[in-house]
């Protein structure tokens, strides 16, 4: 069975407790003088990108199948849509992708389908609804190749099961106080996008 980890997917009063948990664990780094870095990732569109059938081979795989996978097919698949724009219509088009927003199923699918997202990562992942945050300290080079390994892994996994992230959204953020003999001096690349840091510094009251 591959691997399924629901505490770490966060909705609705869920995400005001990962927020918490994120920033008490970056301010223990701090406090130890352990710069953090921090890669937030946002996927594009993503309620809208799921494939129906890869959704559907990772339903069988995580042991839902039979007559409840079918029936999900079945909500899935036959959906057609259209767009109207000042009065005029294109044709319809079927939908072979995304889950259906508003709904109480919706979100659980989507939940699955990104479920193996940190598969092969040493790193800390946080996931909020369709942005997803990526950190570890970083206290010398080789934490920064690991992260940046983690980030290669993850970007692998969006571009194998078709969920691209929006690089405009992206953004990368190092955690430190001032004075800590660590500086950042380099960048971390996303989806093929270099990306230099942004600076908070902590300081003590």
């Amino acid at each position: 069975m591959p691997y399924f980890n629901s505490g770490h997917y966060s909705t609705s009063a869920s995400s005001e407790n990962k927020g918490h948990h994120s920033i008490e664990s970056v301010t223990s780094s701090v406090d130890s003088k352990q710069n953090v870095d921090t890669i937030y990732l946002d996927f594009a569109k993503a309620f809208d990108k799921v494939p129906h059938q890869r959704l559907l081979l990772k339903l069988r795989a995580h042991g839902i199948d039979g007559a409840v996978c079918d029936w999900i097919g079945a909500w899935l698949r036959d959906r057609w849509q259209k767009v109207r724009l000042e009065g005029s219509c294109s044709s319809w088009r079927q939908v072979f992708s995304g889950v259906p927003r508003g709904s109480v199923l919706g979100p659980v699918l989507f939940l699955i389908f990104i479920n193996d997202l940190e598969v092969g990562t040493t790193s800390r992942i946080l996931k909020f609804a369709d942005g997803t945050k990526l950190f570890r300290a970083v206290v010398n080079l080789s934490d920064h190749s690991k992260l940046q390994n983690d980030l290669d892994t993850v970007c692998e996994w969006a571009n194998r099961w078709q969920m691209k992230f929006n690089v405009s959204k992206c953004k990368v953020m190092h955690y430190g106080r001032q004075n800590t003999g660590v500086e950042p001096s380099y960048c971390y690349i996303v989806c093929c996008c270099l990306f230099y840091f942004r600076s908070v510094v902590l300081r003590k009251q």
